[in-house]
């Protein structure tokens, strides 16, 4: 249910920064530096003592009160680090109430002062000037500090292969002197932690523990990340975490052979056009590349370079013949295999959708394609891009796909499928791809319920999901529509394409989850595709607006407001079964935990749905029941904002505009902040002469801060069967509220109609 994307922390769920010290030279090849950095320890002959010594990195400050500093030995020819054993204290301030919370998740504190033993520093400044001080070294034996060394190392290491950080990696062999400091805290009375200072990210301060999930080793969780409090601009240098290069085109030759069990093996050739977004970059080049996928050759401008890929490892590191910069266009050309695509049954699935191709490691830069496929006849393959030429071979089948406008990520699908075509009125034409004998497998083998005209009922939702957002958003960018089938049970979005689980052709959820699921992937079209989200505090603006935009379709396509409701029920349960524990929607992927994955799910996507759902309550005309206000908005935002990218803020604004009012106060509490109020509520009518009604309500309201606000819908029925709607404003621990005269006795009085707030609702005697 997403738009898959290759991030460092997607696929190590990892913060690491960068240590280096004095200048050198780029390393010649990797595994000299990986060896050196494995045994890398404290210099007994070049120990020094230390007295007082404060070294203040923006919100940490490490007061080193009496002991001994030993660095370590080189790594590719230089000093990256030190280890400090004696007294001292850490302390360390997040800037803002979101990043206490986050703090206080995972160290129950709000700030840091601790006590420590032991650090190991490992930096790129004058960290080793500033302990030393001119003070002369001596022969000391460093004792056990040589195992907080080995764990300071390992806490670079991630995953199961335990593949180095390619940051911190990176800046190791590539000789770089840029200022970053990383500390290993050794805690008195309390776990490891590992801070660190990047001058060159706009997000540049963190804190990361040891993960807390079961098996999780030494594998750091990030606890903290925010921008410079002490005043210094951050210089990034690229516009995002890429540090290295993006490409602007991948030229990919992709062969997909017949193999003796019935399935397809793979292998591949590339050449990529890169350029340096900002600055400088390299020799040493780092991007993404599935595990299973081993590198035959690289060729650097025709020039065969030295490149390494640890087997399982997920970074491929490449070396250009020289440093490059902002005005240079490279091309680098390799050649790789591996096992990559699995069969279940009639179908086949790709273990990695995204990084099938080497991948910068920021992973959302665009880049055009032009990708050729060699495939077994009877082995219909979809992919993204424009189908521009196609031939027979005996018994292979050779297609290009071409896709000039620059796009995130290239995908593709492959199978023992039947396809389907439609051509429906105000809907891009759809191609579906789908195993009918194995669904037939399936119900015969499996007792499982497959649907009748299940073709027609896939690629008919297709269609009517993107009429809906066309007339409700505005047209796609795509011209072309593929839907294909996933033995998985998730869902894919690509740009003109989609993966459909298995599960959702077979049998349909009578309440509408179904809908909801394959409306989703086709709202991605324009949430995260056509409108990506700015940063990864915005990512909610692409998977909570696909939530909410597949609920949306569903009530309209079935005329349901029950159903509608039911689903934001089910997301309010699990929201709230979790409110103690989940951060702010605005944390993206940092909202999860190890032990609790599941809540990216629930502060992303559910509650970033419901947030769609209360903005559109919010503007929504209760006289009347109009949604112009809100229909217009969303089509101000995409139109905008098309084929870019699009932050919370952009989306405050045009919202403020439609509304007519100052919602700063909204995505304050909704998107940065964690409160989800509960509201006791009661009312009471009385008779107020002259055939009319005095209608009081008060409302208690907890578990959200005093200063949390919200306009509750509230609609009164009277004894004649009219009805009135308003919205009464509620805020602090206690609101008492008279509604305006009402002109009959009352029927009844509904709280919080509409399900216009996320909140868990009781009600009391009056």
């Amino acid at each position: 249910m997403t738009i898959p994307r290759w991030s460092p922390a997607a696929a190590f769920a990892a913060f690491v920064l960068l240590p280096v010290c004095a200048a050198a030279q780029a390393a010649v090849t990797v595994e000299p530096v990986l060896q050196e950095l494995d045994q890398l320890h404290p210099m007994p002959d070049q120990s020094f003592p230390v007295h007082g010594v404060t070294l203040r990195r923006d919100a940490g400050v490490f007061t080193l009160t009496e002991g001994r500093v030993w660095p370590l030995s080189p790594v590719n020819g230089r000093i990256i680090g030190a280890v400090y054993v004696g007294t001292g204290r850490f302390q360390f301030a997040p800037p803002n109430a979101m990043e206490r919370q986050q703090l206080h998740q995972y160290l129950s504190a709000d700030q840091i002062d601790s006590p420590i033993k032991r650090v190991v520093f490992l930096f790129a400044d004058g960290t080793l000037d500033s302990l030393r001080r001119g003070v002369a070294m001596t022969q000391q034996d460093p004792g056990g500090a040589g195992d907080l060394v080995s764990r300071a190392i390992d806490f670079f290491k991630i995953g199961d292969n335990k593949t180095f950080d390619p940051v911190f990696l990176g800046t190791v062999l590539n000789g770089r002197d840029d200022g970053t400091f990383n500390a290993l805290i050794d805690r008195e009375g309390g776990e490891d932690l590992l801070f660190g200072l990047d001058p060159n990210e706009l997000e540049g301060v963190g804190l990361a523990v040891h993960s807390r999930a079961v098996n999780g080793g030494n594998d750091p969780e990030s606890v903290n990340q925010f921008a410079r409090t002490d005043g210094v601009v951050p210089r990034p240098i690229g516009p995002s975490e890429t540090r290295a290069v993006e490409v602007d085109r991948y030229v990919m030759d992709v062969k997909l052979p017949s193999s003796l069990d019935g399935g397809v093996t793979f292998s591949a050739s590339g050449t990529l056009t890169l350029r340096v977004p900002e600055g400088r970059s390299g020799p040493w080049i780092p991007f993404a590349l599935y595990g299973e996928l081993d590198v035959d050759s690289v060729l650097w401008a025709g020039t065969s370079v030295p490149f390494y890929k640890n087997h399982l490892g997920y970074v491929l590191w490449v070396r250009a013949t020289g440093e490059l910069h902002q005005t240079d266009h490279p091309t680098f050309t390799l050649g790789y295999h591996g096992s990559l695509i699995d069969r279940y049954g009639d179908w086949f699935y790709l273990k990695e959708s995204i990084a099938w191709y080497p991948v910068p490691l920021e992973g959302r830069a665009k880049a055009a394609f032009d990708i050729t496929y060699h495939t077994p006849v009877g082995y219909p393959i979809a992919s993204t891009g424009q189908r521009t030429d196609s031939s027979l071979a005996g018994r292979m089948v050779t297609t290009r796909w071409v896709h000039e406008a620059p796009m995130r990520n290239a995908s593709f699908n492959i199978g023992r499928f039947q396809s389907y075509d439609i051509s429906a009125e105000g809907s891009p034409p759809i191609s579906l791809l789908w195993s009918e004998v194995g669904h037939r497998a399936l119900t015969r083998d499996g007792g499982f319920q497959m649907q009748s005209h299940v073709k027609e009922l896939i690629t008919d939702e297709m269609a009517t999901a993107m009429r809906f957002y066309t007339h409700v958003y505005g047209p796609p960018e795509e011209g072309r529509f593929y839907v294909t089938e996933s033995p998985g049970g998730e869902g894919l979005a690509f740009p003109g394409m989609v993966d459909l689980s298995w599960i959702t052709f077979q049998q349909t959820d009578r309440k509408g989850a179904d809908q909801i699921f394959r409306a989703h992937e086709v709202a991605h079209q324009w949430w995260g595709i056509s409108v990506d989200f700015a940063t990864y505090h915005d990512q909610w603006l692409s998977e909570g607006l696909a939530d909410f935009s597949g609920m949306w379709y569903m009530q309209t396509r079935r005329g349901n407001q029950e159903d509608y409701f039911d689903a934001l029920r089910r997301y309010r349960n699990d929201i709230l079964l979790y409110r103690d524990q989940m951060g702010a929607t605005s944390l993206g992927g940092r909202v999860a935990t190890s032990k609790l994955p599941q809540l990216y799910q629930y502060a992303v996507y559910e509650k970033g749905a419901w947030t769609m759902h209360m903005l559109r309550t919010l503007l929504l005309q209760l006289s009347n029941m109009n949604e112009d206000r809100f229909t217009g908005a969303m089509q101000e935002f995409y139109t905008t904002h098309r084929g870019g990218r699009a932050s919370t803020n952009d989306l405050r604004l045009v919202m403020e505009s439609h509304a007519g009012a100052d919602l700063r106060w909204f995505f304050d509490e909704w998107i940065d902040g964690t409160g989800i109020p509960t509201y006791t509520w009661a009312w009471h009518a009385e008779d107020a002469g002259g055939g009319q009604t005095r209608v009081k309500i008060r409302v208690k309201q907890t578990d959200a801060p005093d200063s949390f606000q919200m306009y509750v819908p509230v609609t009164v029925e009277l004894q004649d069967g009219r009805m009135l709607r308003t919205r009464i404003h509620v805020t602090g621990p206690v609101t008492t509220t008279e509604l305006p005269l009402l002109p009959a006795d009352v029927k009844s009085v509904k709280f919080n109609d509409l399900e216009g707030v996320l909140a868990d609702v009781k009600t009391e005697g009056w």
